[in-house]
């Protein structure tokens, strides 16, 4: 190699390591735009267009429950009023049976219970099973059972370990309370 070949493949060399550091900075500054974007949307409960109207579906037919249960309980609202039954299964089930008759279009069950907290960890977990980490059936699903209009059941599937069904039905109660409020306050006015 000449003397000249080896200057302009230097130079080529450093033109595109500098060129390199830019791109991936361009990149790293669309990532974190991108991620405020995302927060300021769903601090505002955005809803895609897709989900403004779904599709009337047939209802179909919850799963039979399998397992042995091995924990129940009752979530109350502030005042003591039922909210829901709470049944757990050693099969990694939590049941949550409505005592309240709640219409199933209140939210915040869509805006937080579903889009905040459990297509995150359904998305998560079919992320580990893309991966080959865990297998299908050890995935985190969910259902929403809901029967003319009213929330009737949630169900979810490999809720994980402990702590996630402490926050699961935490999140739960608080969703129903809300759900409960808004009902009431569109009964009062």
């Amino acid at each position: 190699m000449s003397g000249d070949n080896v200057k302009v493949m230097a130079e080529a060399k450093a033109y595109l390591e500098k060129r390199l550091e830019e791109l991936s900075k361009e990149v790293e500054m669309i990532r974190l735009l991108l991620k405020v974007i995302n927060e300021a949307l769903s601090q505002q409960s955005f809803m895609p267009a897709s989900e403004l109207q779904k599709p009337v579906e047939a209802e179909k037919k919850p799963e039979p429950l399998q397992g042995k249960l091995i924990e129940s309980s009752v979530l109350t609202y502030r005042t003591g009023e039922e909210l829901a039954a709470v049944e757990v299964y050693d099969t990694n089930l939590l049941v949550v049976r409505l005592i309240a008759k709640l219409s199933a279009s209140t939210q915040p069950l869509q805006a937080f219970l579903v889009r905040k907290l459990l297509e995150p960890y359904r998305k998560k977990d079919e992320e580990r099973v893309i991966k080959g980490e865990i297998d299908e059936d050890q995935a985190f699903r969910y259902e929403i059972i809901e029967k003319d209009g009213l929330l009737k059941e949630i169900r979810i599937y490999n809720y994980g370990d402990r702590s996630r069904l402490l926050e699961l039905k935490s999140a739960i109660r608080w969703t129903l309370s809300k759900m409960l409020e808004k009902e009431k306050e569109i009964r009062t006015s």
